[in-house]
């Protein structure tokens, strides 16, 4: 008969086990705990093996805290060149079934993805990748690349509201992160929005240009920007298309232009800050800067020029329900009759599916052909097309 306790076998057997395991701890690794996961502990990596893929175009944006988009600027790689092209914060995008909207409200509520693809179908530019930084993202960036050099027109006061005033002097300056971050997206007010771009372009310049040469260690100082940054394509592409500027000290030499716009009516308010991309005069500076483009694989992207700005909603509406895109020509006197001109090589059933969905007092308006359209069509509606919301 078994006459030890149970309690007392249960503290034998417990001091054992542990006596077992304390041997085994300091045997394997002599009373230090086993390493962590390489995994958990490595530094950033890149995320593939593969190659790359050569990015000819890649926007770079910058968002404010709540997430409106404040800076944007197209890297485009050239044969040895580098063209920067810079686009207004309040460019109107059609963003399908969300409606339209100005891209930097489009940055609170659509993913960048959704906006890269507005801002292609407003230019008529492809745009290969998106890389939307944060304010504190461009923040981390800057410290990270020690801090920038720019150089001031005049003096700013960059600090926030209700905090102790922060001035930039005219010349020479040295910022680090959160200073340069601000000095890139404030805008003054009455300033003009030109002046904001020229800042944004100084500050991202000198922070991109500073990025480490080896790929590797560029794409560590990116990963780094970690939930701050998100990007269309995989890190490493991103890093591969501004090594390609760094290794080839294209910065010096970059061009900087700016999309011409105007003013757009489509937002219905007296105090409207919305802007139409002006493709007469932006097609002239695509071609020198972009060169052909091929936007084959889009939907038919239609330009409606004329009318008061419920005319043009109104037949944006139609335009969407057929699934083709909308593009603002601005507003205009109405001639008598509806004139359309299709691109030369835009495929002409579609044309003829837009015709039949519109109504007419009349028949509907013969198509003209030109080689020189900057959409597919360009509607200009005249006093015979009928409103569709009656």
């Amino acid at each position: 008969m078994n006459r030890v306790p149970p309690f007392l076998r249960w503290l034998v057997a417990s001091v054992a086990a542990v006596a077992a395991l304390t041997g085994l701890f300091y045997v394997k690794g002599q009373g230090q705990p086993d390493p962590l996961p390489a995994y958990l502990t490595a530094a950033p990596t890149p995320t593939s093996t593969e190659v790359p893929k050569k990015i000819d175009r890649l926007l770079v944006q910058v968002a404010d805290s709540k997430n409106h988009i404040v800076g944007t600027a197209l890297l485009i790689r050239g044969p040895g060149t580098l063209h920067v092209l810079n686009f207004a914060p309040h460019v109107v995008l059609d963003m399908g079934d969300a409606g339209l909207m100005d891209m930097y409200t489009a940055g609170a509520i659509q993913l960048p993805e959704q906006i890269q693809r507005g801002l292609t179908l407003a230019s008529g530019i492809p745009i290969d990748g998106t890389l939307v930084m944060q304010r504190l993202a461009l923040a981390g960036l800057v410290d990270a690349v020690g801090g920038v050099d720019v150089q001031s027109s005049q003096m700013y006061n960059i600090a926030s509201a209700g905090a102790p005033q922060d001035f930039v002097t005219p010349g020479r300056n040295h910022l680090t992160g959160g200073r340069a971050a601000s000095y890139a997206t404030f805008l003054a007010l009455g300033e003009a929005e030109s002046d904001r771009i020229a800042r944004f372009n100084a500050v991202l310049r000198a922070a991109l240009a500073g990025l480490p040469n080896d790929p590797v260690r560029a794409q560590e100082v990116v990963s780094a920007l970690g939930s701050l940054a998100r990007s269309t394509i995989p890190t490493p592409n991103v890093v591969d298309a501004l090594s390609y500027f760094n290794s080839n000290n294209l910065w010096p030499t970059a061009t900087y232009d700016t999309i011409p716009t105007k003013s757009s009516a489509l937002e219905q308010s007296l105090t409207s800050s919305w802007r139409r991309i002006n493709l007469a005069a932006a097609n002239t500076l695509i071609s020198q800067r972009v060169g052909p483009t091929d936007l084959t694989d889009l939907p038919m992207r239609i330009l409606v020029s004329g009318g008061l700005a419920t005319q043009r909603l109104a037949l944006r509406n139609q335009i969407h329900t057929l699934g083709f895109v909308f593009v603002d020509g601005g507003g205009g006197a109405l001639p008598p009759s509806t004139q359309v001109t299709m691109r030369q090589g835009a495929v002409s059933s579609n044309v003829t599916l837009l015709l039949a969905a519109l109504k007419f007092d009349k028949a509907p308006p013969s198509v003209m052909t030109s080689p020189d359209q900057p959409c597919d069509v360009h509607i200009i509606i005249g006093t015979d097309l009928q409103d569709s919301t009656k």
